[in-house]
């Protein structure tokens, strides 16, 4: 399970995912999911992903 999908169940239920350095919360005031947060949320996802196959790629390449 990814970070994104793991707030997403726990908003589900009612909590709410406070991310401290980026200042966003899971839900708002009124306890609705909070949908600039899991645009974000998404982008930042999509990003380490990207991140993470790049790293991946270029030790590889770094290899031969």
């Amino acid at each position: 399970m990814d970070v994104r999908s793991l707030i997403l169940e726990l908003a589900e239920h009612g909590v709410c995912t406070h991310v401290v350095n980026r200042n966003l919360r899971s839900l708002d005031k009124r306890r609705r999911k909070d949908h600039v947060t899991m645009m974000v949320l998404g982008i930042l996802t999509d990003l380490a992903e990207m991140e993470r196959e790049t790293t991946a790629e270029r030790i590889v390449s770094g290899q031969r």
